[in-house]
């Protein structure tokens, strides 16, 4: 007799009728196992969702991007020559991703957008400013260079997701480039319909962006139907200390505000940091007093994640100039200087037979001469290039040894579980 305890297995799912007539065998058994599983499962795949999943193939062209305003931080991006040998993979925040800028207060974020959106005017192209912060500057954005016209327009959303509903008509209608500032000062609808005298729900900006930037990374995955391009997007935000009742108190500022959605749906983080000021001498125009005035910041544009080029911890310098933006004049020399492009000697720099002293009297001439410039900027990338090119060559073949090395000798260790714990952002 069987026994009672023993159970039934359950019935198998039905399949589709479509998929069952596609996976039906029309050859010999024997045959059959020489069919690619994977032919019939797109097969049954495109019957059953008739034609809606499309499958994405093999494609080694550079990414479409809108460039930062800074040679070095499109450089840092994605310099690198791409795997068809066309040209660098992304320079600058690229298309149909979300980017994010992040860093403490007065340290440059606000001004990189800015600086993308009047290389993205000059190339012909249009651009959108969410507001949420009230806070930006009509003259201090002329004075970068932007237009006022019918190529760039300045919105005030009232809440988040008045925000995030303008900012998804805007990519359906092609908008090349789309900047939030930001994301600390988007409030929920919720919120925004409470009294004062209410406290604000913990967490509900953080569920909210969960919810709606799902939603929002399908939309720029579509190309418009009007021009056939694929916007920007870029989300300014602000670093926040960690609260913690525990032992040591309160964490490091890394944090962002906004909870985790933003960092895992992000395809490019930037942290923005002022390492340093340069000054100059001046009278006060009160006590006429001599005293030092910082006239722009050393700023360190770090990678935090990357999916354009797989930079995650590569780093670069620019200098903000107060009142005038990214100062590309001032990052050459200074990469120019470093890579043997340029040679200083004191207070001389020598380039291309011209003996200039002093940086600023440098700038200028560069400033004045174009064509010198750009000779400049050439060498500089083409020597980052062959450098980048070299030392990823010698570390790949150093472990490479070290690796042989330490298994013939048996000094390999076993990794503690805790050193493998990863603490990237997705």
């Amino acid at each position: 007799m069987k026994s009672t305890a023993q159970k039934q297995s359950p019935p198998e799912t039905e399949l589709p009728k479509q998929v069952k007539k596609v996976l039906k065998p029309k050859v010999p058994i024997k045959a059959a196992s020489k069919v690619n599983p994977l032919t019939l499962a797109l097969k049954a795949i495109d019957k059953s969702t008739k034609g809606a999943v499309k499958r994405i193939e093999l494609s080694k062209a550079p990414l479409p991007c809108v460039s930062t305003g800074s040679i070095a931080i499109d450089n840092l991006i994605g310099g690198n020559p791409s795997a068809d040998g066309t040209g660098p993979v992304c320079m600058g925040f690229p298309r149909g991703h979300i980017s994010e800028v992040y860093g403490p207060e007065a340290s440059g974020k606000t001004t990189l957008a800015l600086e993308a959106i009047v290389e993205i005017q000059k190339q012909g192209g249009t651009a959108l400013f969410l507001d949420y912060e009230h806070a930006l500057h009509h003259g201090y954005a002329t004075k970068l260079g932007i237009r006022f016209d019918d190529s760039f327009a300045h919105l005030q959303p009232d809440d988040m997701e008045q925000g995030m509903e303008t900012l998804r008509i805007a990519a359906l209608a092609g908008v090349d480039l789309i900047v939030v500032d930001s994301v600390a000062a988007m409030v929920p609808k919720s919120d925004m319909e409470k009294k004062f005298t209410e406290g604000d729900q913990i967490g509900s900006r953080a569920r909210a962006l969960a919810s709606l930037l799902p939603k929002i990374v399908k939309v720029l995955h579509q190309p418009s139907k009007h021009n056939n391009k694929r916007a920007a997007v870029i989300f300014i935000n602000q670093t926040r200390a960690n609260i913690s009742t525990g032992p040591g108190g309160g964490g490091s500022g890394d944090n962002t505000s906004g909870g985790k959605a933003l960092k895992f749906f992000a395809y490019l983080r930037l942290m923005v940091t002022r390492i340093g000021s340069e000054y100059l001498e001046v009278k006060d125009s009160l006590s006429r007093e001599k005293r030092r005035v910082p006239f722009g910041n050393k700023t360190l544009v770090k990678v935090i994640k990357s999916k354009v080029d797989a930079k995650q911890g590569h780093s670069c310098n620019i200098f903000i100039r107060y009142g005038q933006g990214i100062d590309d004049y001032y990052t050459m020399i200074e990469s120019g200087v470093a890579h043997k492009v340029v040679k200083k000697s004191g207070a001389y720099y020598e380039f291309e037979g011209q003996n200039i002293q002093g940086r600023e009297k440098f700038r200028r001439f560069l400033m004045s001469d174009p064509k010198s410039f750009q000779r400049l900027r050439a060498g500089v990338l083409k020597a980052i290039r062959a450098q980048a090119t070299d030392v990823d060559l010698e570390e790949d073949d150093a472990d490479v040894d070290d690796l042989l090395t330490s298994a013939e000798i048996g000094e390999l260790e076993e990794t503690p579980e805790e050193e493998l714990v990863e603490s990237s952002d997705g």
